[in-house]
């Protein structure tokens, strides 16, 4: 009867055994339930307090620029005002003037006188147009006639070396010798009337005009006077002239 007894109560706490072990039809959905709550609540609350950094980050960069600012807006200020300083000194120290030149007499300041002055005064007086040379005049000599009378007689020029205040053709100004056009010189013919020259295939006597303005004066042993304008010069006989 005991053997009996305890068979069944072993079979009994068998049974107890296995109704306390979970199986396929136990219930486990609380327990995954609470652990995914548990992650969601976590995470929102790591993304809460990125976004709060994230605002106090924004926040302090915006009152630190503001503060530099004005900062930056005084130092502009300040290096504006010493220039404008600077430059107002070095236009008083320019202009104001030495003491030596400000107690120098007006008279003894000489004008400087530049480089190209000089060259422009060489134009201007290039440009004037010279003036005319008279002829040399007519020398007189002392002669003694037969009668032991003496008188005046006058030295009529007959070379043109006795001409010696008349420049040559060639020496004439370039404003003057650009007038004068090319003359071939061919023929020199001289007699005590005056004689002859051919001048660009014409024979010309004195008083005879070459071109326009151009007339012959005198025609001597060894050359001719002319005059352009009432500007008188020498010319070597035979001796061309050809204007470039």
């Amino acid at each position: 009867m005991s053997l009996l007894l305890d068979a069944l109560n072993k079979a009994d706490q068998e049974r107890k055994r296995n109704e306390a072990t979970p199986g396929i039809n136990s219930n486990h959905g609380h327990a995954g339930d609470h652990n995914t709550r548990t992650l969601s609540i976590t995470v929102i609350a790591a993304a809460l307090i990125g976004f709060v950094i994230l605002l106090a980050a924004i926040y302090w960069l915006g009152q630190h620029s503001s503060a530099a600012a004005p900062v930056a807006t005084a130092a502009k200020s300040s290096t504006a005002s010493l220039a404008n300083q600077a430059q107002n000194t070095a236009q008083t120290f320019h202009n104001k003037p030495s003491t030596a030149a400000a107690s120098a007499p007006e008279n003894s300041v000489q004008e400087t006188i530049t480089p190209e002055d000089d060259v422009a005064s060489l134009y201007a007086q290039n440009a004037q147009t010279p003036e005319p040379v008279a002829p040399a005049p007519v020398t007189e000599t002392v002669a003694t006639n037969n009668n032991g009378n003496t008188g005046v007689q006058a030295l009529i020029p007959t070379s043109i070396t006795q001409f010696a205040n008349l420049p040559d053709l060639h020496d004439l100004p370039s404003q003057i010798l650009v007038r004068i056009p090319s003359l071939n010189y061919s023929e020199h013919n001289y007699n005590n009337v005056g004689g002859s020259v051919k001048i660009n295939g014409e024979i010309k006597h004195a008083n005879d005009q070459l071109a326009s303005g151009l007339v012959i004066d005198k025609i001597l042993e060894d050359g001719m006077i002319l005059h352009l304008d009432n500007y008188s010069f020498k010319m070597r006989a035979l001796n061309s002239w050809v204007n470039m």
